[in-house]
């Protein structure tokens, strides 16, 4: 065989062996340490990207719609809400399994990134402490779901589709991102997040630390996906967007993400019909949140 078809013949062979070996070739498993093992550039997020859309997602809490039903007795709540925990544990059992960590790593990308929001939930001061900027790569940000249940957030003078939370939504091109905060969270503050919540199905996303753009890794964050809690004809809740917009304005969102993280945010978030979030942002941010 003469030299340059050897050549490219072992060429061939070891470029084929390489992608069958390659986190991302099918089968293979990719957890936060392996996934920074992998190549600087933009084919290393698409890859895991693919890895995380390939993993399993979550849903929202089955007895979610009976959790608000005035009839209901105490002890009849609290059995449901004792099943609701249970499967909860079961779901973090599974996917810190799956990613071979002892915490579960959990992006906030809307009221979450606010710590005096998260306080209410988290009772682990140390994991807000240590929270830190992330990108989520492969889904867009936007402000289409709709909690069909009492919101503290909705007053009566807010026009009648002011009633949007954030929301993301997987996109074809994985290079899209967001910012936001990543918290690791034990089995007990996770129970807790899932209770919060209510209408959000937990998904595997490919994710970037702020400051470390070449090491890309799995993690999860919260997204709607049931079509009746999802809506393409509604605006943010104002209330809710001022705790959204004091976080991403603060001292402490720029130590995370940087002195341009509020205007990332205003780049890369939409209104539910498409539209950039700054056709309505002058007014909302002159708004004082409800925790």
């Amino acid at each position: 065989m003469p030299i340059k078809q050897f050549f490219i013949c072992n060429m061939t062979f070891l470029i084929g062996l390489l992608a069958c070996i390659s986190p991302c070739a099918p089968g293979a498993q990719v957890s936060p340490l392996a996934a920074m093992a992998l190549p600087i550039g933009d084919s290393s997020i698409a890859c895991v990207v693919n890895r995380a859309r390939g993993m399993d997602s979550y849903p929202h809490t089955d007895p979610l719609p009976e959790l608000y039903e005035k009839g209901l007795s105490k002890e009849e709540r609290n059995k449901l809400l004792s099943q609701v925990d249970d499967e909860s544990r079961k779901i973090f059992m599974l996917t810190t399994s799956a990613l071979n960590t002892e915490k579960l790593p959990i992006v906030g990308y809307g009221s979450l990134i606010n710590p005096k929001s998260a306080k209410i939930t988290l009772s682990d001061s140390d994991t807000i402490e240590r929270s830190a900027g992330v990108y989520i790569y492969g889904y867009r940000r936007a402000f289409s779901a709709f909690y069909p249940f009492p919101n503290r957030r909705i007053r009566p003078s807010d026009p009648k589709n002011a009633i949007a939370a954030l929301n993301i939504m997987q996109i074809d091109d994985p290079a899209e991102y967001f910012n936001g905060v990543l918290y690791w969270v034990d089995m007990e503050d996770f129970v807790a997040l899932r209770r919060r919540e209510t209408i959000y199905d937990l998904v595997p996303v490919a994710t970037i630390s702020y400051g470390s753009e070449d090491t890309p890794f799995i993690a999860y964050a919260w997204s709607v996906g049931e079509p009746e809690y999802v809506r393409d004809n509604i605006t943010p809740s104002p209330t809710y967007y001022a705790v959204v917009w004091e976080a991403v304005n603060s001292d402490g969102a720029r130590m995370k993400l940087g002195d341009n993280v509020a205007g990332e945010y205003l780049d890369t978030t939409f209104l539910a019909n498409g539209d950039s979030i700054r056709l309505v942002h002058e007014e909302l941010s002159q708004i004082e949140p409800i925790y």
